[in-house]
């Protein structure tokens, strides 16, 4: 959000004020100091002199709204056992179906990013759920249907096949 009203403010391009990578990086690490800033991969001098203090500022405001734990974060980096690849592109196809059914731009129902909380979620507790921001808006409409239909084509794999599979991959 702050990157946003900063590129309106000065009517500028995202990409010119931080890339996408950048914030990525910033998310992983959760920099509350200038200090840590300077480890971050790409994060410049002349970054953290022009936008430190704000960006700094934003994650301690963001650790506060989500009463921040550094053992949640460990989970947003999971990465999806090989097995798991055709459940998540089928979420992802049937997300463009939708997009193109619908005639909505596909950004709008983003395939790859829904699919891996899905399948996160499902591999943390066996049900297939999207982000609480989504379920609160006018997409959960058009994806409820998609997830009943994996509940039930894929109820037949335990949540302990699923547990195993993240102990793997945690490690």
């Amino acid at each position: 959000m702050w990157r946003e009203f900063y590129i309106r403010k000065h009517d500028i391009p995202r990409k010119r004020v931080l890339s996408i990578e950048l914030f990525t990086e910033i998310a992983r690490h959760s920099p509350t100091g200038i200090r840590q800033m300077q480890d971050i991969p790409g994060f410049s001098a002349s970054l953290i002199r022009k936008y430190g203090k704000h960006i700094i500022k934003t994650v301690q405001k963001a650790q506060q709204l989500s009463g921040h734990d550094d053992s949640e974060k460990q989970d947003t980096y999971l990465k999806l056992p090989v097995e798991m690849k055709p459940i998540s592109e089928e979420i992802q196809q049937e997300c463009k179906q939708l997009c193109q059914q619908c005639n909505i731009n596909s950004i709008l129902l983003p395939g790859k990013k829904y699919a891996f909380h899905i399948m996160q979620q499902w591999m943390k507790s066996g049900e297939f759920l999207l982000p609480d921001t989504v379920m609160q808006s006018w997409k959960k409409v058009l994806l409820q249907p998609l997830l009943d239909r994996l509940t039930h084509k894929y109820r037949h794999l335990k949540n302990s096949v699923l547990q195993s599979d993240i102990k793997q991959y945690e490690e």
